[in-house]
């Protein structure tokens, strides 16, 4: 990406994807989202060429996915019946949710890389809205109890971004960063 028109048409491009690719499955489920997914990660394959960036987005997709799984194993919130569930924790559309969300990092939302506050709030607001969101849809269910934790698991995950982008800053190149160039 480097003349500036570039730059934005892939931040469009990656912000509209995954949009389309959220609605998607949470109104019509997994197999309908799964095209979308494959052109959302498409796009982030052929706009973002670093290697290191990409292995950050495969950890913090993991990690989601971890934790998302442990918040239903404990109650924290469930998840309709009939969807399809990877080793019964997790619905595979909540597992395409993260492989969007952390491929917009360094793309569409690079901008909330360059202040720690702003990253945080965003996360743990934006995160618990999101999830409200899907409630009102009918994706899942869950007590309004629940939102501090749901709003802690972004607390969590904007903190390992931090974390990530402090130890690429330390070491002056690898480390697993989002930071854009």
């Amino acid at each position: 990406m480097n003349d500036k028109s570039s730059i934005m048409t892939h931040k469009i491009i990656n912000a509209v994807t995954f949009q389309a690719l959220w609605f998607t499955a949470i109104l019509s489920g997994w197999l309908y989202a799964l095209p979308l997914l494959f052109v959302h990660l498409g796009h982030f394959l052929y706009a973002e060429r670093r290697a290191k960036v990409r292995l950050a987005c495969i950890a913090l997709a993991a990690l989601g996915m971890m934790a998302d799984s442990i918040f239903g194993v404990f109650g924290i919130y469930q998840f309709n019946a009939g969807n399809v569930m990877v080793m019964e924790l997790i619905p595979l559309w909540l597992c395409y949710m993260w492989l969007g969300f952390v491929t917009c990092l360094p793309i569409s939302l690079s901008w909330l890389l360059r202040s720690p506050v702003v990253l945080l709030a965003f996360f743990s607001i934006g995160g618990a809205l999101s999830y409200i969101a899907g409630r009102k849809l009918g994706a899942l269910d869950f007590p309004d109890s629940s939102i501090p934790f749901i709003a802690g698991l972004w607390f969590v995950v904007a903190s390992v971004v931090l974390l990530a982008i402090k130890q690429q800053q330390r070491q002056g190149s690898l480390g697993l960063c989002l930071q854009s160039d």
